[in-house]
């Protein structure tokens, strides 16, 4: 019954680490296609992180005041897509 545990763990941590590695090995794969990609885009990342700032503050600020349910009210008209 030791053994069979001792196997069950071993094959568990296997699979386990299978899974955790996966996911780099396909990023490494991927990560010059993504940098040919993301060189396309370089010039407008500062512009992007500026828009992200201002909605993070913004949502932010909703949360303070408890004003977020204003943001389901506006997107309500999204209800029709739901599956």
């Amino acid at each position: 019954a030791a053994q069979d545990s001792v196997l069950k763990g071993i094959l568990l941590l296997a699979i386990y680490s299978l899974g955790l590695a996966v996911p780099f090995l396909l990023t490494s794969l991927g990560i010059e296609r993504f940098l040919k990609f993301y060189s396309r885009f370089r010039s407008h990342m500062h512009a992007l992180e500026v828009v992200s700032g201002v909605l993070l503050i913004a949502l932010g600020g909703l949360l303070v005041f408890g004003r977020f349910t204003l943001i389901s009210n506006y997107l309500s008209f999204l209800n029709r897509f739901a599956l």
